[in-house]
């Protein structure tokens, strides 16, 4: 049957005649909770321009024969990416050609130039932009959702579906329904097929062929396409329909051809066709004989509510999986259920699992269903990669936990980690660093502190190195080559040993060629001088290649002391001697032992010449010395006046102070038991002796008058037995010493008395004397020629005893010239 725009006749709304793009307020749903990330079947065609499916089959759906299109039954399909499927191939030509085309049958919601490939910016959400398709017992579901135009336009999107429905339980094998739904029509055309930046054929865009929807048999003859298809009303698909809600346009497939109800005409597959689509008048919207709410039946056809449900005429398409319309008590009325589905309908998805659902009296459309909180299968993580927890999704399937891969870091027990604290945390080519971070390991140059940073696997210097790097003099952080080895001029770099003597005349140097070991300097260059000091001298000495100036060799100079460069070898004075030394006739000798002679303190090993030898101590105390015979050269004490220089001991004579042998110090002087004066009698005068006072003198001399006696051996006598033994002028008379009796007659008036005291001298006193008088002298005659000479006269007579000790005598001698004169007068007067 040939049908040219078979459906063109129909009264079209007034909506129709518009030739731009109509809002799609108020447009219907498009069929959802298919599963999927969308919720419009779990597979999708990967994101393209003009691709395919591969074959997909529908006996699941439609029947073990498929389903009959065209009086072709046809088990499998292709869902092409621009707005169709197909039977016997995949067809990705994006300007749709004006129905029939030859040999492929098509069924088509919207045949245009759809690319599904993600836009640059700003991207829309994952779900949109995506081409679903679904099949499971009964239904065959195809959804392009949101998709744009090309090339990878979505300024303007278009959301539609295509819904096949089983109806050969109904009736025979091959029957199926079409509904093609339209949510969201903004688009005609790609730019490909003529159209403008915003997928509108507009005047200014000449060769545009906008969008084509309908029915091709691919036999070039059998075809039907729906209202303004290949102009630009076909955006009022989404504000019109055949059935009506706006959006929705339904097909009967019967025998392989296609009925349309409402036409007035009873076609084939029709029972009965009043010329509307209203349900509830005796024809129902099928084109099927109606039978009341709640009678038995076997199709929808046959009820006037349009629904044939569990058996019965419903009043309501009651398709909930949880629902049926022949429940005791209210058959005919959709009523809602507990427990499993009923009457065929499919059972809850999950079977035993804990994903399973089941009907909960509520929810009518189909199964409740364990969320995402319900746990499924438990996180785990294994060569590099975490699965999160299963959870359920909520359609009675257990959703594997989502994939992540752990890199940079490695599995923990049941999930990446997120921190390390060592390398091992980390994969490979990564490392742990001080943030507890995995991080790409550095590529050489890259400032690091230790080899496990470095992808070389060596870290230099604080740099990624190409290689270990380790010679003693090379380096690979040097300015201009970081990150290389280098060989190094000067010292070696960082914490490499450095060469050996560095910083003396014989230390090495890297010479930037060879990089192993530092260069040193040969045996022609001098690294010490001759020098002598403290009693040693040096020789000079010359590097001795490896780095070193050999060992000083030095050599005492003892006797001798240093000279500029060396040991002296003769002196002139002490000074040009060791220690210990002396300078004699040119040569440097030992100094003397104690009891040498010395001339002085240097030449001594005790540091001590006294009394011209060395002596063991100072030994400067005025009464010690070194010199003693037997114990030269040891201080002693001494006896006697001090030694050498020391100073005299004071004082003179018996009471002069000496060294006593004791007291080192100082001299000692006598004391009280020393005499230091023997008695002595002369000259009527008796001398005391006397004892040393203790500070050095005698005490002055005590004198004793011996008042006529004479002298004894060394005091005055005090007896006698003679006259001889008194003091002159005295007599011994009865053992004691006295002054003679006077001579009372005689008057001695003649010439001077011949005794030997008198020379010639007159005593006349009176005047019977002739006048002439002693010659400056006074006398008393004794009668024996003896005389008493008075003192104070100016002669130089004395009176014995005079002095300091004979005041008293004399005193006496004046009283006896007194009475010598009495007598002489009394000798005169008798005359």
């Amino acid at each position: 049957m040939k049908r040219v725009y078979l459906l063109l006749h129909l009264a079209l709304p007034a909506a129709m005649a518009a030739t731009a793009w109509a809002p799609t307020a108020g447009a219907i749903p498009l069929l959802n909770g298919l599963g999927g990330d969308a919720g419009y079947g779990l597979t999708r065609l990967d994101n393209n321009d003009d691709g395919s499916s591969t074959s997909i089959a529908i006996t699941a759906a439609m029947g073990t024969r498929g389903a009959n299109f065209f009086g072709t039954f046809y088990t499998s399909m292709f869902v092409n990416n621009n707005g169709n499927i197909t039977f016997r191939g995949a067809v990705s030509s994006f300007t749709p050609t004006p129905f029939p085309i030859s040999s492929q049958p098509m069924i088509a919601p919207w045949w245009g130039d759809v690319d599904t490939r993600p836009p640059s910016a700003p991207p829309l959400p994952p779900t949109n932009y995506g081409v679903y398709y679904d099949v499971r017992p009964g239904q065959v579901t195809v959804t392009w959702h949101n998709v744009g135009f090309f090339s990878q336009s979505y300024t303007r999107l278009n959301d539609f579906q295509l819904i096949l429905f089983d109806r050969s339980t109904q009736r025979v094998a091959g029957d199926f329904d079409v509904e093609f739904r339209y949510n969201r029509c903004e688009w005609m055309a790609g730019t490909a097929s003529g159209s403008d930046a915003t997928g509108q054929c507009t005047p200014s865009t000449t060769g545009c062929t906008p969008a084509q929807a309908g029915f091709d048999a691919g036999d070039q003859r059998n075809f039907d396409t729906l209202p303004g298809s290949r102009t630009t009303a076909i955006l009022n698909l989404c504000t019109t329909t055949n059935a009506g809600t706006a959006g929705l346009w339904r097909f009967q497939i019967r025998g392989g051809g296609i009925s349309e109800c409402g036409n007035n005409t009873t076609e084939m597959g029709e029972e009965c066709d009043d010329g509307n689509v209203r349900p509830g008048d005796g024809c129902s919207a099928s084109c099927r004989t109606e039978l009341a709410q709640g009678a038995s039946c076997t199709t929808s056809d046959q009820c006037r509510t349009g629904f044939c449900v569990d058996g019965v005429c419903c009043g309501s398409a009651c398709a909930g999986q949880c629902e049926v319309c022949n429940a005791t008590g209210s058959v005919g009325t959709c009523t809602a259920v507990s427990g499993a589905p009923r009457n065929g309908r499919p059972a809850c998805a999950g079977g035993e699992s804990v994903c399973a659902g089941t009907c909960d009296g509520t929810l009518r459309e189909r199964c409740g269903y364990p969320g995402m909180s319900t746990a499924c299968g438990a996180a785990s993580c294994m060569n590099g990669s975490a699965t999160a927890q299963a959870g359920c999704n909520g359609l009675g399937a257990c959703i594997p936990g989502s994939v992540t891969l752990c890199a940079p870091f490695v599995c923990g027990e049941t999930a990446c980690r997120t921190s390390c604290a060592s390398d091992t945390d980390c994969t490979t080519g990564n490392y742990c660093n001080a943030m507890m971070r995995c991080v790409p390991k550095l590529p050489p140059g890259g400032a690091c502190t230790g080899a496990n940073q470095c992808a070389s696997g060596n870290c230099v210097d604080g740099v990624c190195c190409n290689t270990a790097c380790n010679g003693q003099c090379e380096a690979c952080n040097l300015d201009g080559s970081a990150g290389t080895c280098t060989a190094a001029v000067g010292a070696p770099r960082g914490a490499r040993t450095a060469c050996a003597g560095a910083g003396t005349a014989c230390g090495g140097r890297c010479d930037g060629t060879q990089r192993t070991a530092c260069v040193f300097p040969d045996n022609t260059v001098s690294c010490r001088s001759a020098s002598c000091s403290e009693g040693a001298a040096t020789t000079a000495a010359t590097c001795d290649g490896m780095g070193a100036c050999p060992a000083p060799s030095t050599s005492p100079c003892a006797p001798y002391a240093c000279g500029e460069a060396g040991c002296l070898t003769r002196c002139s004075t002490n000074d040009d001697c060791a220690a210990g030394n002396i300078c004699e006739n040119g040569m440097c000798t030992g100094r003397r032992p104690n009891g040498g002679m010395c001339q002085g303190a240097s030449e001594c090993e005790s540091g001590h010449c006294v009394d011209g030898v060395c002596c063991n101590t100072a030994c400067n105390g005025q009464c010690e010395a070194c010199d003693t015979a037997g114990m030269l050269g040891t201080c002693n004490a001494v006896t006697g006046r001090p030694h050498g220089a020391r100073t005299a001991c004071q004082g003179e004579g018996a009471c002069g102070a000496v060294c006593d042998g004791s007291n080192r110090m100082a001299c000692a002087f006598p004391g009280a038991s020393t005499a230091c004066r023997s008695a002595t009698c002369e000259g009527g005068v008796a001398t005391a002796g006397a004892n040393c006072d203790g500070m050095g003198a005698c005490p002055a001399a005590m004198t004793t008058d011996c008042m006529g006696y004479a002298c004894g051996d060394t005091s005055c006598r005090t007896a006698c037995s003679d006259t001889a033994q008194c003091a002159m002028g005295y007599v011994c008379e009865a053992g004691r010493c006295v002054l003679p009796s006077m001579d009372a007659g005689v008057v001695d008036a003649g010439p001077a008395d011949s005794g030997p005291a008198d020379s010639g001298a007159s005593t006349d006193l009176g005047p019977n004397d002739a006048g002439a008088r002693d010659a400056g002298k006074v006398g008393i005659d004794s009668g024996n020629g003896q005389r008493l000479a008075l003192q104070g006269d100016g002669c130089a007579c004395r009176v014995a005893g005079a002095g300091a000790a004979g005041r008293t005598q004399t005193a006496r001698y004046l009283g006896l010239l007194g009475v010598a004169a009495a007598v002489a007068g009394l000798r005169r007067r008798r005359r």
